[in-house]
């Protein structure tokens, strides 16, 4: 069994994800690709952005620790496995960190050629779903052990804990989705995603 603040953590991240789902499944193909100004980013920037990291935690949880390793087998993510950089026209290179849009510039981030909302919100689903299910395998004690040295992971998450890296995607997550809420909110008068 859980701890309160364990389970509360990892159902506040999965939680925040099934907010963001909630209020773009709302959003038309025109709000999901509308811009407050010519420099401003998109619901659907947002969107890829938060699955992109979901994706790449999903892949890097189980290595986090010797005791992840042992009682969760080896992924990666879906975004490689389907190649779908190549396959929605993105400028690999240029999509930062691991493809995560981290240290992407803002001139490159406006350019994405998003698909249709469709396909989008199934890498979205796909991503929360997978992150979900590997978040929910860990426990008391991982979620208190240093993260040791993995591949994936090297130069971002230096000697933090298994819990305080999925405290700062909650951060991470719920700054994208208020961005979302504003956008949303812009375009329809209400942006709330939790009422």
């Amino acid at each position: 069994m859980l701890s309160a603040i364990t389970s509360a953590v990892i159902e506040n991240y999965c939680q925040t994800h099934q907010r963001l789902l909630s209020l773009a499944a709302k959003a038309s193909e025109e709000q999901l690709q509308w811009r407050a100004t010519p420099y401003s980013h998109t619901i659907a920037f947002h969107l890829w952005h938060v699955a992109r990291w979901a994706d790449f935690m999903q892949a890097a949880i189980p290595g986090m620790t010797p005791g992840l390793q042992q009682r969760l087998p080896a992924r990666t993510q879906i975004w490689e496995n389907e190649a779908l950089a190549v396959r929605w026209g993105f400028a690999i290179a240029a999509l930062g960190y691991s493809e995560t849009g981290m240290q992407m510039s803002d001139e490159v981030a406006r350019q994405l050629p998003f698909p249709e909302k469709t396909e989008l919100l199934a890498y979205v689903r796909r991503a929360f779903a997978a992150v979900a299910e590997v978040a929910h395998s860990i426990d008391d004690h991982q979620f208190q052990e240093p993260e040791q040295w993995q591949p994936l992971t090297a130069g971002i998450w230096s000697e933090g804990t298994v819990g305080g890296v999925i405290l700062e995607h909650i951060v991470h997550d719920n700054r994208h989705l208020g961005a979302i809420e504003s956008l949303f909110g812009l375009q329809t008068g209400s942006g709330t995603a939790s009422v």
